[in-house]
């Protein structure tokens, strides 16, 4: 291309040199003159290029940055007041729940467990409190009523968990399916985390059911070692004798 420019100019100069009948010609500052602005359309055509390679890279960058913002509201994927509210089936504390079982009318996110609760001791207890205590306000009465509803209202909070988690399963499964869907980095990215939210609530119910399974076991143990320790106490306690009677 640079040989093919420069050519061109000679001819140019030469013929324009030949018609005006210029005894001398200076060769040498043509070639200079052409090589200078054989030059200078290279150096601008590579200007050029520089400069389509720099909106590329902007237009590239832009579309980065497009996908790395907006909001795609991945948050809100199962995550309304209902599916809130269904998740909370767990009472708050230890105490809640053993006030489950008595409560007149639970919570609408508890009452499916104080429901199973109430099935649980419809189906298994035997005696009531008052079938087995003349006193409710005994001791042995208390304990007995105490335990009872931990029980039961252990039995019901964890059928309560085993009915949800059918349904926290199938929530998983429809997050997973929206994978191939997400349009850009951007939703990729807030669909994952929305599965991390969604896996770290998975655990934290597990916990909690732990937690009060080893509760309700560590209060039936109390209530057989208070059992022992009165029959123990009692097994010890002297019994006065019948003085005689005096012959009269």
């Amino acid at each position: 291309m640079k040989m093919t420019i420069l050519s061109l100019f000679l001819a140019l100069a030469l013929t324009g040199t030949a018609r005006a009948q210029i005894p001398t010609i200076d060769i040498q500052s043509i070639i200079q003159t052409g090589e200078l602005i054989v030059n200078t359309a290279e150096q601008l055509d590579q200007m050029r290029r520089q400069i389509e390679l720099q909106i590329r890279r902007y237009d590239l960058q832009q579309q980065q940055y497009e996908a790395s913002t907006g909001n795609y509201n991945m948050g809100d994927l199962l995550n309304s007041e209902a599916y809130r509210e269904a998740r909370r089936f767990i009472p708050r504390s230890w105490q809640e729940t053993l006030e489950l079982l008595e409560g007149a009318q639970a919570a609408n996110h508890q009452r499916q467990s104080q429901e199973a609760a109430r099935s649980a001791r419809e189906a298994g207890q035997r005696y009531s409190t008052s079938d087995l205590y003349e006193d409710d306000a005994l001791d042995k009465a208390v304990r007995y009523g105490r335990e009872a509803r931990s029980v039961f209202t252990q039995i019901g909070v964890g059928q309560s968990n085993f009915d949800q988690s059918a349904v926290r399963t199938e929530n998983i499964e429809f997050l997973i399916d929206q994978i191939d869907s997400a349009p850009d980095l951007k939703a990729a990215t807030d669909l994952q985390n929305r599965l991390s939210a969604e896996n770290a609530q998975l655990l934290g119910e597990l916990i909690q059911l732990q937690s009060a399974g080893q509760i309700n076991a560590g209060e039936i143990r109390l209530n057989n070692m208070n059992r022992r320790a009165e029959d123990v106490r009692m097994s010890r306690t002297n019994i006065p004798l019948l003085s005689a009677t005096p012959n009269n």
